[in-house]
């Protein structure tokens, strides 16, 4: 019981943390970029941030792996969009 109540807690967590990477062409602007462009420029920014070296896996698993894997989302996130930054694109208005 015990197992199961700690797998839906680290279900709902991992849920409200993975990184949003968004490749449809409309999340991220740059004057004079028609939307093709900048989903090919977003798909490259996450490849490069999905190259990224991944935490350590610990053999203590638990609530530890889920600080572990938000820990890694938070970089992935953070990576994708400084790239995105890098090539000249804001956020768009949402």
């Amino acid at each position: 019981m015990r197992g199961r109540i700690a797998l839906a807690v680290a279900a709902a967590l991992l849920a409200g943390c993975s990184a949003k990477l968004e490749v449809a062409g409309t999340a991220w602007t740059r004057p004079n970029t028609m939307y093709q462009r900048i989903t090919l420029d977003e798909i490259d920014c996450i490849r490069k941030a999905r190259d990224l070296p991944k935490t350590t896996e610990s053999w203590v698993g638990g609530a530890f792996d889920v600080g572990r894997l938000a820990l890694e989302d938070r970089r992935l996130q953070s990576s994708y969009e400084r790239c995105m930054t890098e090539l000249g694109y804001t956020p768009a208005e949402r």
